[in-house]
């Protein structure tokens, strides 16, 4: 019996033909050819349950587009939202690497 710890590639374009979609599944197919289970999913909605459901994810890769950022003073919703989906899988496994996927503009937005 084999056991597969896939690494969960999380991006809402993952399945689109846009660019970002082309770019994402590229990147999947370069980890299979290096012989790694790769799950690929769209959005990861209700954090609690999609953290319980990953249990078995031998890494996540997040990705985030500029576009998801708002401009503002305060802290921007999609910060938020990875925040709590860190904290939801950190409360399940402490030591399963998370990775952030973006544009080269997208670590000016994050804290």
């Amino acid at each position: 019996m084999k056991f597969r710890f896939p690494i969960v590639i999380i991006d809402e374009d993952f399945r689109s033909e846009n660019s970002s979609g082309l770019g994402i599944r590229a990147m999947a197919e370069a980890i299979e050819r290096e012989g790694f289970e790769v799950l690929g999913v769209t959005s990861y909605g209700d954090l609690s349950q999609f953290a319980q459901q990953q249990s078995r994810a031998s890494a996540f890769v997040l990705s985030i587009d500029d576009e998801e950022f708002s401009p503002g003073p305060d802290l921007d919703p999609a910060v938020v939202t990875l925040r709590s989906f860190i904290q939801e899988v950190r409360r399940k496994n402490e030591d399963v690497p998370i990775y952030i996927y973006g544009e080269t503009k997208t670590s000016r937005h994050l804290p």
